[in-house]
């Protein structure tokens, strides 16, 4: 009995576990913009964090890291990028906090980035070379279990 009661009591917290994760599956507010209209950065204002410990997801990126920080279930944003010109694509976050980034791309690859923002030590950006055209969809997340005020660059150069 007590084997059976903490069998479901395990199933019942992986569940849970999954499904708080970071869902591809869930819309965020649409950007829809070009390679040649985002030369010209766009900002937009979110608040970063929520209550899904990526940690525990099991994601990993296109090059094997294992992403670490607190995400919104929901994306933040999901970008229809279209591809018009032949230019890198770059997210970078600004906050007053340890700020993360995470990114799947209409492939299913994952992008992950802590704090390689060199203008915010503890911010985060992602560089995507030769960027297709599809959907992104964005998380903006903190490395602790806070939220706070932050704002998500965009821009192709």
């Amino acid at each position: 009995m007590l084997k059976t009661l903490l069998a479901t009591a395990a199933m019942t917290f992986i569940a849970g576990a999954a499904y708080a994760c970071p869902n591809i599956g869930f819309s965020g507010p649409t950007i829809n913009a070009s390679a040649t209209q985002l030369y010209s950065a766009q900002n937009y204002n979110v608040t970063a964090g929520g209550s899904s410990d990526v940690s525990r997801c099991g994601i990993r990126t296109y090059n094997g890291v294992s992403p670490t920080g607190w995400v919104a279930q929901s994306p933040d944003f999901e970008l229809n990028y279209y591809k018009d010109a032949n230019y890198s694509l770059e997210l970078r976050v600004v906050s007053n906090c340890d700020s993360v980034l995470l990114i799947n791309d209409g492939d299913g690859d994952w992008f992950f980035d802590d704090d390689s923002n060199g203008s915010s030590a503890n911010d985060a950006l992602l560089h995507i070379n030769n960027p297709a055209s599809g959907t992104y969809d964005i998380w903006i997340g903190t490395f602790g279990p806070q939220t706070c005020a932050a704002q998500l660059q965009i821009e192709t150069y």
